[in-house]
């Protein structure tokens, strides 16, 4: 995808979804990963997928964040799902609050 990516061109494509939480300390809790086509993208209330079971999940609105995936199978390490060919990937990294 040569264009530039905007909230309206990205509906539709498959996203992969990968998300490192980690506590206060900066310390690694948990690594998660969604997939699922983008049901929805807006500028103010995020960008949505929605996994072949019908779950949704969404992450925040940074086209910034949103990278053109290589071809290529994909395997979520977190549930061995294979993933064929995504249109982007996104990885997040989640820092705790203090308590």
């Amino acid at each position: 995808m040569n264009e530039k990516l905007t909230f309206s061109n990205i509906i539709g494509k498959m996203l992969l979804v990968g998300i490192t939480r980690k506590n206060n300390e900066g310390k690694f809790i948990a690594y998660e990963q969604h997939h699922g086509k983008i049901c929805y993208a807006d500028e103010h209330k995020g960008i949505t997928i929605r996994n072949p079971q019908g779950k949704e999940f969404t992450i925040p609105p940074q086209l910034s964040n949103i990278h053109v995936a290589e071809p290529g199978i994909y395997e979520e390490e977190t549930t061995g799902i294979i993933i064929e060919n995504p249109d982007f990937i996104s990885s997040w990294i989640i820092n705790e609050p203090q308590k």
